[in-house]
């Protein structure tokens, strides 16, 4: 039974009144109209993520090119099949090398998807853990657990990275390896 304000947000029809004067609804009409506009929005991400999925799985075995092989000067820097002197062979082109981006990006999709599945499950982990640590002991522990992570999710990125390159040093050349350094150290701090 759904108060008639809810009923009416939702744009049902006129809830039915009983004797006693109770406004009541249909809970099976419910169920459907709310699963029905909430199970559209995972097939879009579904369909968006499928590729990498599929690409991480078997993106070796599909690529249209060996890109481990030895370097190709012929094939260098070809450009995209849609552009003038591009190759369906191709078809997005090929680097300094002369390996094919596309066979490089399906055959890359697997890092990708490891360092997805592996950051979940170790951030699930640390949150597993630390949930555990604020239930079963007393509220003064779950207080210091919040106001820790109160801390590390106020700071914003941006000035994380400039305190510790500023700790750090001029030691990191690759920046690129020291901000991935740097979000990890501050997710998981």
């Amino acid at each position: 039974m759904l108060p008639r304000v809810f009923t009416r947000m939702l744009g049902w029809d006129t809830p039915k009144a009983t004797a006693d004067g109770v406004q009541t609804v249909d809970l099976e009409k419910l169920q459907c109209r709310l699963g029905r506009g909430r199970r559209r929005w995972p097939i879009a991400a579904m369909i968006l993520l499928a590729p990498l999925v599929i690409f991480g799985l078997f993106g070796s075995l599909l690529a249209p090119h060996e890109i481990m092989g030895p370097p190709n000067p012929a094939n260098a820097l070809r450009p995209p099949a849609w552009m003038d002197g591009g190759s369906w062979s191709y078809l997005l082109g090929t680097d300094k090398l002369g390996r094919d981006l596309l066979s490089v990006l399906m055959v890359g999709a697997r890092t990708s998807l490891i360092v997805c599945v592996v950051g979940v499950l170790f951030a699930g982990l640390i949150g597993i853990v630390l949930g555990l640590l604020a239930g079963y002991f007393s509220k003064w522990v779950d207080n210091v657990i919040m106001r820790v992570v109160d801390v590390v999710m106020s700071i914003p990125g941006i000035a994380f990275h400039a305190v510790v390159r500023r700790g750090v040093g001029a030691r990191y050349q690759n920046h690129n390896h020291f901000h991935g350094a740097a979000d990890v150290v501050r997710l998981h701090a």
